[in-house]
């Protein structure tokens, strides 16, 4: 254990916390009070870490990511579900109709962009939640944002499968690059996001500090 948590970097405290969450597998007991652990263990805790620190997901939902991760007969489509739902979940504050109005503006993007998605996306539920929310608040006038929006997604999702298509090694390695890529994928682009904004704004507006 000691070991472990040296080369993780990650504190003896925080290992054996995983280890009760079911995050981290159990090593092979090598007497009473010994386990060892491996270079398997080494790859759970950084991809643990990075999910959480990074991904900013909770350790429940951390749980139902790695829990997927660890199915060997989960086929990839649901581990890639299991992580959109994890980074996916918006609280609204609109009404059902509300609600409704935007699930069916999310669906006329889709179709008019030629999308093939299941009812059941997290995505799709949580652009309606978002857009809901626009409307209660009273903020009407956000097509250009919907379509840049679609446009920057469009390019990002290529990117991603293009990214999966190119990964060598087994399952575990394909596996991992879709998780990472969309938990990450999303702090990655909001990041960026952010960078622009400062940049163009400097553009049009000089004084920015």
């Amino acid at each position: 254990m000691a070991e472990l948590s040296e080369r993780s970097g990650i504190p003896v405290a925080t290992v054996k916390f995983y280890l009760r969450e079911g995050l981290l597998h159990p090593g092979v007991r090598t007497s009473q009070t010994q386990s060892s652990y491996d270079d398997t263990h080494v790859r759970r805790l950084g991809m643990i870490r990075a999910l959480m620190d990074v991904g900013g997901l909770s350790v429940s939902r951390t749980s139902e990511v790695i829990a997927a991760m660890a199915d060997q007969d989960r086929p990839l489509g649901e581990v890639l579900h299991a992580a959109q739902l994890s980074v996916s979940r918006f609280a609204a504050t609109a009404g059902p109709l509300d609600r409704e109005r935007a699930l069916a503006r999310v669906d006329e993007l889709a179709a008019r962009r030629g999308w093939t998605v299941h009812e059941g996306n997290p995505g799709r539920l949580a652009a309606a939640d978002v857009l809901a929310t626009l409307d209660h608040v009273g903020v009407h006038s956000y097509d250009v944002l919907i379509t840049a929006c679609a446009t920057a997604a469009e390019i990002v999702a290529e990117a991603d499968l293009e990214e999966v298509a190119a990964t060598v090694g087994g399952r575990e390695s394909v596996v991992e690059t879709v998780v990472v890529g969309t938990v990450l994928g999303d702090v990655l682009l909001m990041a960026m996001r952010r960078m622009v904004q400062e940049h163009i704004s400097r553009k049009q507006y000089p004084h920015t500090p």
